[in-house]
């Protein structure tokens, strides 16, 4: 981000799941902060990032065998109902709709995870002696 550039949501929101990533270091609200990310900003540099971050937690957390193995699973399985490249019209079709109906729900508990994330800053900010 450019340092004339005021920040944005989606800016304020990665920040937050960073900072439970590495600061706080609570990987379990960092994977569903950044998931929101992801989610609610689809289409943004934060998200690409988030996914990122995501998956260097999931690369320290889970073993490689047990990562290739989910992998191989998932390509099987959608390689088998569905073209390669091109899910069904019904399948896109029922994504949109998900999304529109998800997006306000996403947005209000992501208004309460980053209302905690800041909870959580301040006591880590203030140290354990006071």
């Amino acid at each position: 981000m450019r340092e004339d550039m005021e920040p944005t949501e989606a800016d304020w929101c990665y920040e937050e799941a960073y900072t439970a990533h590495y600061d706080i270091m609570d990987l379990p609200l960092a994977l569903t902060l950044y998931r929101g990310v992801i989610d609610v900003f689809p289409n943004t540099l934060q998200a690409e990032s988030a996914r990122l971050q995501l998956l260097k937690i999931v690369d320290a957390v889970v073993p490689i065998a047990e990562i290739l193995d989910t992998l191989q699973t998932l390509a099987t399985t959608h390689l088998e109902t569905s073209t390669p490249g091109y899910p069904p019209k019904d399948r896109r079709r029922q994504r949109g709709l998900r999304h529109q109906q998800d997006r306000v729900w996403e947005e209000s508990q992501l208004a309460s995870r980053r209302a905690e994330i800041r909870r959580r800053v301040q006591e880590h900010r203030r140290g354990p002696f006071i």
